[in-house]
């Protein structure tokens, strides 16, 4: 009898054994999957990208206000291309100073007018879905173009984030300058201050030529 009690006895330890063991196998693989999906969305927003002495991936993109913008078409034409990556949600009066995005379009419109003269072409691409966030609608992001007066200044659609993965885009805003031979000169990922875009812009095309 007393055999019999050791034998349960060791059955039910043995049986308890190998349900812990497979609730850890279990939770184990949990983890690895999820591991496995944090590392691929890590790739996925911080992709190899491109940098200052690289060939500028072309693009085709839908405008705020309409017609589409071809990278080839304007550096067929010789132009040089500021080209941002900004969140389109920043408001002109918005006192959120910890917004980059708010600080770097106050710049670039800056730019755009100074340097449109000498060939430069600045362009802003909107990347609001590039942490998970939700598009704007085509309504909101015309009304972005018009709330921050950006007339001559094209506002950009990246919806799928197809062209900030292409250059590698993971921090808001991330700037590229590109020569009118299609080679990034320069790349900022975050704040570029107005002194330094000038900098590196007048190497390229010179002082400002102010329209009279």
């Amino acid at each position: 009898m007393v055999t019999g009690n050791r034998f349960k006895n060791s059955q039910e330890k043995l049986e308890r054994t190998s349900r812990g063991q497979m609730g850890w196998l279990l939770v184990a693989g949990v983890l690895a999957v999820s591991v496995a999906s944090i590392l691929v969305c890590q790739i996925r927003l911080n992709p190899k990208g491109v940098f200052a002495g690289d060939t500028a991936p072309s693009f085709s993109l839908l405008a705020a206000r309409g017609g589409r913008c071809d990278l080839t078409d304007l550096l067929a034409r010789k132009r040089v291309v500021l080209l941002s990556f900004i969140g389109a949600r920043s408001q002109p009066l918005s006192r959120t100073y910890s917004d980059l995005s708010r600080g770097q379009l106050v710049v670039l419109k800056s730019m755009a007018q100074q340097y449109a003269p000498n060939g430069v072409e600045v362009l802003i691409v909107g990347c609001d879905t590039l942490f998970g966030g939700k598009p704007l609608d085509p309504g909101a992001l015309l009304n972005f173009t018009y709330d921050w007066q950006l007339d001559g200044v094209p506002v950009l659609r990246d919806d799928d984030k197809g062209t900030a993965f292409l250059y590698g885009v993971s921090t808001l805003p991330t700037t590229l300058l590109i020569a009118s031979d299609g080679r990034i000169q320069r790349r900022w990922d975050g704040f570029v201050a107005p002194a330094q875009l000038a900098f590196a812009l007048e190497s390229l095309v010179g002082p400002p030529r102010f329209q009279r």
